[in-house]
């Protein structure tokens, strides 16, 4: 009782800490203080590398109060949506909760805040964490939402870590602000680490959004060992709203894509890179079906997948978001045909297309049940 009571009492000075200190170095070095009486220790490494011409700082996400660690390590702003909830200390520390959860409606309301207005700029940072839900950060890092990346041409990464001692996990699958930041204060010792990774740039006006958070998002990994997840949040939801006992053990079994010749990783790797390369006739496979589907990005599925028919059904059913291209006319129109012999029209060539959709997705899922069949029948003989 009078641990939580000392607790309590610790709290309510960060409170008053927050509320009457100005911003600045004191104001972290009081907090940091109170916080560790609490039982939050923040650590931090290579902070020289700060770039301020990065006026966004991405980092991964381990849970809906990494925002205390982030604030004690350096001087910013941080950004929440509306879906994780508000805690009083999200209210006293310089933090905004937007109102839109992803997409487009983020990318406005933040060029509203003065931070991101052009005029407006100072030498303080937005630190976001555009992971779709925390992990425990040991084992994959789930995809980063495009908006960050829409608004400023350089961002300065962050890779954080935790480790708790004596207390429950940093946070859990359906959690909340509120849970974490109950848990965090309440458990003995939690311990935060924050390393400052070199700024990235985007490429001019040929680096789209998409291909510069995907580099932000494979130094995050790199640089925690990880491996960038294909979950979507379509996919996590699904999972979490499946009865706990007939959960698969990750979202990313909940959807099994169908499988079709694999090659291994040893003959992936081994596939000649002058042109055309392996990976390069792969796409062509794929695109002589999928013509609408931009090369750049069946080639990032193929990288995943390795296989030209789990790509074509990954496509096919939705897995894989794109832009369709538009499919030029010729330069040299064909003869001209009696009207009844003529060229398809486009509902005819619709429907052919959508055709060749269904028989492939069927094949797909025929191949894949056949192989489950064999396996079962096999286990079920010994």
């Amino acid at each position: 009782m009078l641990f939580v009571v000392f607790r309590v009492f610790l709290i309510l000075q960060a409170i008053l800490i927050l509320v009457v200190v100005a911003e600045g170095a004191l104001k972290r070095l009081m907090l940091r203080i109170i916080f560790f009486m609490l039982g939050i220790i923040v650590t931090t490494a290579e902070f020289e590398r700060r770039d301020c011409r990065a006026k966004i700082l991405v980092g991964n996400k381990l849970s809906f109060v990494d925002y205390i660690a982030i604030h004690l390590a350096i001087e910013c702003y941080t950004v929440s949506t509306k879906d994780e909830g508000s805690t009083p200390l999200t209210i006293a520390f310089p933090h905004h909760t937007f109102r839109c959860k992803d997409g487009d409606g983020l990318v406005l309301e933040a060029r509203e805040r003065p931070m991101f207005d052009e005029e407006g700029r100072g030498p303080i940072a937005y630190a976001v964490q555009p992971e779709f839900h925390p992990t425990n950060g040991c084992s994959i890092l789930l995809p980063f939402s495009l908006w960050p990346f829409v608004l400023e041409q350089s961002v300065q990464p962050l890779a954080l870590s935790a480790t708790r001692f004596f207390g429950p996990s940093l946070t859990v699958a359906g959690s909340n602000g509120w849970w974490d930041l109950f848990w965090t204060l309440f458990s003995p010792i939690t311990v935060f680490h924050i390393r400052m990774l070199p700024a990235v740039h985007k490429n001019g006006e040929t680096d789209t959004a998409e291909d510069f958070c995907r580099r932000v998002e494979q130094e995050v990994a790199r640089a925690l060992g990880l491996t960038v997840s294909t979950v979507t949040p379509a996919d996590f939801k699904k999972w979490l709203s499946q009865p706990p006992a007939s959960q698969p053990s990750s979202p990313s079994q909940a959807t099994i894509a169908p499988q079709g010749p694999v090659i291994s990783a040893a003959e992936f790797a081994s596939l000649p890179q002058s042109y055309p390369s392996g990976i390069e006739v792969m796409v062509q496979q794929v695109a002589t079906v999928l013509p609408h589907v931009p090369h750049n990005v069946i080639r990032k599925d193929l990288l995943a997948t390795r296989s030209v028919d789990v790509t074509v059904a990954n496509i096919l059913e939705g897995h894989v978001t794109f832009v369709p291209v538009s499919q030029g006319a010729p330069t040299t129109p064909p003869p001209a045909k009696p009207s009844s012999q003529g060229r398809p029209s486009s509902l005819q060539r619709h429907a052919s297309l959508e055709e060749r959709k269904k028989a492939l997705v069927a094949e797909a899922r025929q191949r894949y049940l056949e192989k489950h069949t064999t396996a079962e029948g096999k286990r079920d003989s010994s």
